[in-house]
């Protein structure tokens, strides 16, 4: 459960680190995959 939270958390930072003016899903999702690389290696 606490890997899901980190993962969303992980997914929220990319988006604001893309400097983008609105939220993409498509930003939020390649953040969470990101997410899941950093996790599970």
């Amino acid at each position: 459960m606490n890997q899901i939270v980190l993962n969303i958390i992980i997914a929220f930072l990319w988006v604001l680190f893309q400097d983008e003016d609105h939220f993409k899903f498509s930003t939020f999702f390649s953040g969470y995959l990101i997410g899941l690389i950093v996790i599970y290696t």
